[in-house]
C-alpha cells in the first residue's frame, strides 16, 4: 500500500535489520495462521454438513492468503433508502462526481511529479521521514514546524526513504515504524468501509441494487468492498454511472478532511487536560538512547544549553543548530570565575590519553560518557600556548557548570575576573549538551548533539495534571494516518487504471464525452484502453520506484 508519508524527524536506533525480520515474521505467521484454519474448516464434520459448508453459508471464506466474509443483511436497509433521502444522496454524491472528473485529469500528473521525485508536501498535513542518518533534520524540522500546530516527535526507521516523497509505501519496520501497525491497521480499516459505504449509499440512491457488502483480511491488511447488481448499472445513464464510480474517492476525500480539521483543532479539544508552549513532553525513551538512564517518559524539556530555551519541538530543533554553529563558529569555550576556579580546582597532573587532554584523577583515567562528575577544562591561550598544569583545572560539573550562562572564543568575550576555559574532552561530535528537566533540574550529557534524541518520542502537549503524555501521541498518529491513507486511496483509486475505481470512471465520463451518435464504439473503446494502459504502466512504475526506495 502506497500513502502520503507521515511526519517524522528523529531517525530510529532500529533499521532495515529489526524491522524487515519482524515484517516477514507476522506475515509468514497470518500465512500459517490461514493454512491452519483452512485446513481444520475443511476436514472437520460439524453434524452432517461440514464446516467449511457452514462457514460458506455464512459468507465466511477462508484462503491461503485472505479471510473473508459476505454479508447480505444490510441489504434491506440500503435497497429501502426513502425518495427524500435518495434525492438529497444524489446531489451529495454529484458533487462527488465533480470531483472524480477533475481528479481523473490530475492524478495521472500528480503521480507522474510523484515518480519523477517532486514533493508537494510543505504543510503540518503531511510529513516526511528524515531516513538520511541517525541525525535531526533541523532545516526541515523548523520549515514544517514554523506554525503554531503543536506538534507529534516520533522516531523513523533508519531504513526509510532519504527523499520526502508524497507517495510512499507504508510498510511496517521498514519506511514506518513497526508499532504503527495498529494505527494502520484501524485506518485502513476505517476508509476503506468508509470507501464502500460509498459506492453503496450512491448505487441504492440512483436505483442499483446492492446485493452483498463485506470485509477481508489479506496477509495483515483489511479491506471491504460491496457488490451491486451488474445489469441495474450498467444500464444507468453515464452521468448516473459516475456518481456511483466516483462514490468511493469522495468519501475518502472527505475523510481526510475530516481528520485534517480533528487534527487542527485538536489542541482547543485537549486544553482542558494538556497546554503547549511550555516545554516538551517526552512520550518515550527507547533502551537503546543514551539518555535512557537519565530521561524518562513523562519528562518535560524546558531549556537547553543554559540559554536556550525550549517551549516547542521546533524550539529542540534551532537550540540543536544553534549549538553546533556555536562550535563551527570556535565558541567552544565557557566563561569561568578566576577565583572559583583557583578554590575548587583539584587537577594535579595534565596528560593526553588517546590524544585528549586529561587532568580529572590519575594519568590513564578517562573521563567516562554518561552522567558527568567532573569536568577537565583548558584555558584558551592560543595554538603556541604550553600545557601546563596552571593552564587547566579539574572541577565538579554540577557546580561549575550552574555558574556558566555563555560560551566564549577568547577572554574577551568573558566578564572581568573570568577566563575562557574548553572543555578538553568536546569534540565537533562529542559536545557537553546540557538539559533542564522540569521538576528534576539539569542533566549533562557528553555526545553528539544531533543525534542524542535518537529513539525518542516527543508531544508539544504538556500534561496540566494526572493526564497522561500518550493521549495526544495517540491521537495525533491516528489521525494523521487516518488523513493520509485517505487521501492517498482517493487519488490512486481514481487514476483511471486497470482494476481501479477509475477504469470505471474513465469508461462512464468518455461514454458522456463521446456520445455514439458523433462517435462510434470502437474509437470510444480505443481511446480507453489507451488511457487504461498508459495509467497501468505509471502506476506500476510509481510502485517499482516505491519499493525500490524503501528496500534500497
Amino acid at each position: 500500500f502506497i500513502g502520503p508519508s507521515i511526519h517524522s524527524h528523529f531517525a530510529a536506533c532500529s533499521g532495515l535489520a529489526d524491522g524487515l525480520p519482524r515484517m516477514w515474521l507476522l506475515v509468514s505467521l497470518c500465512w500459517v495462521a490461514g493454512l491452519a484454519l483452512n485446513y481444520t474448516l475443511h476436514t472437520l464434520s460439524c453434524s452432517k454438513a461440514t464446516c467449511a459448508q457452514a462457514t460458506r453459508s455464512c459468507g465466511l471464506q477462508v484462503s491461503t492468503t485472505q479471510v473473508r466474509i459476505r454479508l447480505t443483511v444490510f441489504n434491506r436497509i440500503l435497497n429501502g433508502i426513502p425518495p427524500l433521502v435518495a434525492r438529497v444522496l444524489r446531489w451529495w454524491f454529484s458533487a462527488g462526481a465533480v470531483l472524480g472528473v477533475i481528479l481523473l485529469v490530475v492524478s495521472p500528473v500528480f503521480v507522474s511529479a510523484t515518480l519523477l521525485g517532486f514533493s508537494f508536501a510543505d504543510s503540518s498535513l503531511y510529513t516526511t521521514w528524515a531516513g538520511d542518518s541517525a541525525a535531526l533534520n533541523t532545516n526541515q524540522t523548523q520549515d514544517s514546524l514554523s506554525s503554531f500546530t503543536p506538534e507529534i516527535f516520533i522516531p523513523a526507521p533508519v531504513g526509510a526513504p532519504e527523499q520526502a516523497r508524497v507517495l510512499n509505501p507504508l510498510i511496517p519496520g521498514v519506511t514506518i515504524p513497526f508499532f504503527h501497525l495498529l494505527y494502520l491497521f484501524l485506518v485502513l480499516l476505517l476508509a476503506s468501509i468508509v470507501h464502500e459505504l460509498g459506492h453503496a449509499f450512491a448505487a441504492a440512491a440512483d436505483g442499483v441494487k446492492v446485493e452483498a457488502m463485506g470485509g477481508f483480511l489479506m496477509l495483515i491488511y483489511p479491506g471491504a468492498f460491496v457488490e451491486l447488481h451488474s445489469g441495474l448499472l450498467a444500464i444507468i445513464r453515464p452521468w448516473q454511472q459516475l456518481r456511483v464510480f466516483c462514490a468511493g474517492i469522495w468519501h475518502n476525500t472527505v475523510l481526510a478532511l475530516l481528520a485534517f480539521a480533528l487534527l487542527t483543532v485538536l489542541p482547543t479539544l485537549l486544553s482542558p487536560l494538556y497546554t503547549t508552549g511550555t516545554g516538551v513532553a517526552i512520550a518515550g525513551v527507547g533502551p537503546a538512547s543514551v539518555l535512557h538512564a537519565l530521561v524518562h517518559a513523562g519528562d518535560v524539556l524546558t531549556r537547553l544549553d543554559a540559554t536556550c530555551t525550549v517551549s516547542r519541538i521546533a524550539d529542540l530543533a534551532r537550540c540543536i543548530e544553534r549549538l553546533e554553529a556555536d562550535y563551527t563558529a570556535g565558541a567552544t569555550g565557557l566563561c569561568m570565575d578566576r577565583a572559583t576556579v583557583a578554590h575548587r580546582n583539584t587537577a594535579t597532573a595534565v596528560w593526553i590519553f588517546n590524544g585528549v587532554i586529561q587532568c580529572c584523577g590519575t594519568p590513564g583515567e578517562q573521563l567516562s560518557s554518561g552522567d558527568i562528575a567532573r569536568l577537565c577544562l583548558v584555558r584558551r591561550l592560543g595554538p603556541d600556548a604550553n600545557l601546563t598544569l596552571d593552564n587547566v583545572a579539574c572541577l565538579a560539573a554540577r557546580r561549575t557548570l550552574t555558574r556558566v550562562e555563555a560560551r566564549c572564543t577568547h577572554d574577551g568575550d568573558c566578564p572581568a575576573d573570568h577566563h575562557c576555559y574548553e572543555l578538553a574532552e568536546e569534540t565537533e561530535s562529542n559536545r557537553l549538551v546540557r538539559l533542564w528537566l522540569r521538576n528534576h533540574g539539569e542533566v549533562l550529557i557528553m555526545g553528539p548533539p544531533r543525534s542524542l534524541f535518537d529513539d525518542f518520542t516527543l508531544s508539544d502537549y504538556v500534561p496540566l495534571g494526572p493526564a497522561g503524555v500518550g493521549l495526544p501521541v495517540h491521537l495525533t498518529l491516528t489521525l494523521r494516518y487516518l488523513s493520509s491513507v485517505s487521501a492517498a486511496l482517493a487519488v490512486l483509486n481514481i487514476l483511471p487504471a486497470f482494476c481501479l475505481d477509475g477504469q470505471h470512471a474513465v469508461s462512464a465520463l468518455l461514454e458522456l464525452l463521446l456520445p455514439l451518435e458523433y462517435f462510434t464504439s470502437v474509437i470510444r473503446r480505443r481511446i480507453g484502453l489507451a488511457v487504461l494502459w498508459a495509467n497501468t504502466l505509471l502506476l506500476v512504475a510509481l510502485l517499482l520506484s516505491a519499493l525500490l526506495s524503501a528496500f534500497a
